[in-house]
């Protein structure tokens, strides 16, 4: 079976020293990513070992790039995943989370900037195009 994509110290790189508990964790979560990546783009590792020149390479950092935040947001990155906002108030105890979608969280969940990485942009909106037609001036040939 093909490696992880990326490894604990890209996350320590990344994010900060990691407790012997949250290494743990960072390999599961770095195999899950890992898995999800092959198992969405099949080409994946086929595609890492094209040449650069080759319009259909990937480069290994770019993976890395997905991978990594995938793994810090599960280890605890930010107090709530896929949250939009988040506040909270000491006073009589409150919490504020907007999630980004409703529904259970998806613990691997794909950014569009993720799927840019492997699929390239999205094609723009069609723009309209054509000539419209020399500026007509009525009664230019009358004179005054």
């Amino acid at each position: 079976m093909p490696g992880d994509f990326a490894t604990k110290d890209d996350i320590v790189n990344a994010w900060r020293p990691l407790s012997a508990g949250e290494e743990r964790r960072a390999d599961y979560w770095l195999e899950v990513a890992s898995r999800r990546i092959r198992n969405r783009w099949p080409d994946v590792d086929a595609r890492l070992a094209l040449p650069v020149g080759d319009p259909r390479a990937l480069a290994e950092f770019d993976v890395r790039d997905v991978v990594v935040p995938l793994v810090i947001e599960v280890l605890g990155g930010p107090p709530v995943p896929h949250a939009t906002s988040f506040s909270i108030t000491s006073g009589v105890e409150s919490r504020s989370v907007t999630l980004a979608k409703s529904g259970p969280a998806d613990l691997a969940l794909f950014e569009p900037w993720m799927v840019e990485v492997f699929e390239g942009k999205a094609d723009p909106a069609p723009q309209p195009s054509g000539r419209f037609p020399e500026p007509w001036e009525p009664f230019a040939e009358w004179r005054e």
